[in-house]
């Protein structure tokens, strides 16, 4: 895959390239080892390919299987909130936050492509939901279980009308659901959270669920798209506009740790059927990171709807992982 790079001194203009190979065994629960050197060793690169969470988001989006499971299989999600109590400012650790499994592909399956050998055949898979959005046992009358899968059903609805040629712009009816997504995922945290606080009786914290919905749900929201995450619409702003506003955000963030992303990016191009993925990475100096590109009509609506709502949710616990602590 041919990517652009943006550093900040040359205003989105130098170009690198990450390319995509399939990938050997993972260790699983062990973020440190992941994603594995084969994976790690095909981006071009080479800082990058030494961040952690750039290497994790970028394997995730182009060889991982992405799973939406809305059902825990871990029973320990609640590390985000153990480190936003402890106000932890260590490196910011995303691969944590998600569930990664061994993705085990029968012997006796059909190949259907010429020149596949079995060697080809393991890998991981990777959750489209954070843990923390997997845990229903507190707060079912919350249903959020029910609105996220309606959210995805949704979501691949208005991309195959769009296909089918049913809807002219993809950008705004995919917007608007980001931001109902986006709301209805915070909300949920944030109940979570005050519950868990309660649990651990936080000596700080004695405000109701309403109080703290009310004190912090607008501005999570707020912050989450004038801090972190840019969705360009790209009959309207240029790659570089983009490009640009990453930059801003990550080089605005208090959490200046070298290695990490700080800004997430989508650009979606209606008109001429391409989208693309992007992140600010910060170095010594911010750069843009491509990670992840397709036609519009060369993936379907299941696969396209799971790369966006994972990369919405990573910058999501990003952003709450930072606003809170």
């Amino acid at each position: 895959m041919s990517v652009s790079e943006v550093k900040s001194e040359q205003k989105c203009s130098s170009f690198c390239s990450v390319s995509s190979e399939l990938p050997t065994t993972l260790p699983i629960k062990t973020p440190t080892h992941f994603p594995f050197s084969r994976f790690v060793e095909t981006i071009k690169n080479r800082r990058l390919a030494l961040c952690p969470d750039t290497c994790f988001l970028l394997y995730s989006l182009n060889s991982a299987q992405l799973k939406f499971d809305t059902s825990l299989t871990c029973e320990v999600p609640f590390e985000l909130f153990k480190e936003c109590y402890h106000k932890s400012k260590s490196r910011f650790d995303i691969i944590k936050y998600f569930e990664v499994n061994k993705l085990d592909i029968s012997l006796d399956q059909e190949l259907t492509f010429e020149g596949t050998t079995l060697s080809e055949a393991p890998r991981e898979e990777v959750s489209v939901l954070p843990l923390i959005l997997k845990y229903h046992r507190t707060t079912a009358n919350l249903n959020t279980k029910k609105h996220l899968e309606a959210h995805m059903v949704r979501l691949k609805a208005l991309f195959k009308r769009f296909i089918d040629r049913q809807i002219v712009n993809l950008y705004i009816n995919w917007f608007k659901m980001i931001e109902s997504y986006v709301e209805l995922v915070f909300r949920d945290i944030l109940v979570k959270w005050c519950q868990w606080l309660h649990t651990v009786r936080s000596m700080g914290h004695r405000r109701s669920v309403q109080t703290v919905l009310r004190m912090w749900l607008n501005r999570l929201c707020k912050q989450f798209w004038s801090r972190y995450f840019v969705f360009e619409n790209g009959q309207r702003k240029s790659i570089n506009d983009m490009g640009c506003r990453l930059m801003q955000f990550a080089q605005a963030s208090e959490w200046n740790l070298e290695g990490t992303s700080s800004s997430y990016g989508v650009w979606i191009d209606s008109k001429n059927g391409i989208i693309l993925f992007a992140s600010g990475v910060v170095f010594e100096q911010v750069q843009v990171c491509p990670m992840y590109g397709t036609c519009i009509d060369q993936i379907s609506p299941e696969d396209i709807t799971m790369k966006l709502l994972f990369y919405v949710n990573a910058a999501v616990i990003e952003c709450f992982v930072k606003e809170i602590a």
